[in-house]
């Protein structure tokens, strides 16, 4: 972030961390990114980081985009029952 860069790529940066240390890291990001409001896609197969990151949300199954919009609109009206898969502990 020290560049200020316009787009930030992010592929799992925090899949290999303590659970301890992936909260704070997920907590850090979330208020720089809210602060900076770069543009950031954020890779992940944790459904809980994309809630607590994201507002928009791409779904990708079986090497297929399914689904794409505002993370409240895809968590509540999944697109099939691939995306309702992915997203029901939500």
């Amino acid at each position: 972030m020290v560049l200020a860069p316009q787009l930030l790529l992010l592929d799992e940066p925090f899949s290999a961390l303590d659970p301890p240390t992936r909260s704070r890291l997920l907590e850090d990001l979330g208020a720089l990114l809210a602060k900076t409001a770069t543009t950031t896609v954020f890779v992940t197969h944790d459904l809980a980081e994309a809630v607590q990151l994201g507002r928009r949300m791409a779904v990708i199954a079986g090497n297929r985009l399914q689904q794409v919009g505002r993370l409240e609109d895809v968590l509540a009206a999944p697109a099939n029952e691939e995306v309702a898969r992915f997203v029901s502990p939500f």
